[in-house]
């Protein structure tokens, strides 16, 4: 996994860079830019804490991007496709390895840390779109394609939706992940209850 994902960025770059692109527009201040970095430490380090940015950033950011990808007009058999969905889906990839294969878990405090990385994130990558003139995040307009996005109240107010579309978001990857032990908890409490 960490070959396929360096692999495909380091082709990204030498790929912008050959199209005459600003490295300014491959910064990795999208969320599944900023993942594909955060991948390549946790495979080598097993950090926790940034597996869990991963997995938040892979089932909401990511997983849409997947499904509604914002291909800029290269799409199959241009090499920015295969490129693109390489690194999206080894995101998710990763994600589903630690959780899966390496059993780590999804803890409850994982959820703040994974938001409050978000912001920070959202942070950086809007005073970079603002003296770089990019759109990291989406945060100055919308994608030109179709995208969640696309549903959402114009500039500037979808920003505010997006907060809390995160929070719900999180909420239900964290839900779902361990369903089994919020189901367990439950029983034991109405058990407690209705003793």
């Amino acid at each position: 996994m960490f070959i396929v994902l360096a692999c495909q960025q380091l082709l990204f770059y030498i790929w912008k860079l050959d199209a005459g692109a600003s490295l300014a527009t491959a910064l990795p201040l999208h969320i599944c830019g900023f993942s594909i970095f955060l991948c390549l430490i946790v495979l080598v380090t097993q950090n926790v804490k940034l597996f869990y940015i991963i997995y938040y950033f892979a089932f909401s950011g990511t997983l849409q991007a997947v499904l509604t990808p914002n291909m800029e007009g290269y799409n199959y058999p241009h090499f920015r496709f295969f490129q693109y969905f390489a690194g999206h889906l080894t995101i998710i990839i990763v994600a589903l390895y630690f959780k899966v294969v390496k059993e780590y878990k999804i803890k409850l405090d994982s959820l703040l840390y994974a938001f409050v990385t978000l912001n920070v994130l959202a942070a950086a990558a809007f005073a970079a779109n603002i003296m770089l003139d990019t759109n990291y995040m989406f945060l100055l307009h919308k994608p030109d394609s179709f995208s969640f996005l696309s549903i959402l109240a114009p500039w500037p107010y979808y920003l505010i939706q997006l907060e809390f579309l995160a929070v719900i978001f999180f909420l239900i990857i964290y839900s779902i992940t361990n369903i089994k032990d919020l189901t367990f908890s439950l029983s034991s409490f109405l058990k407690k209850v209705f003793a």
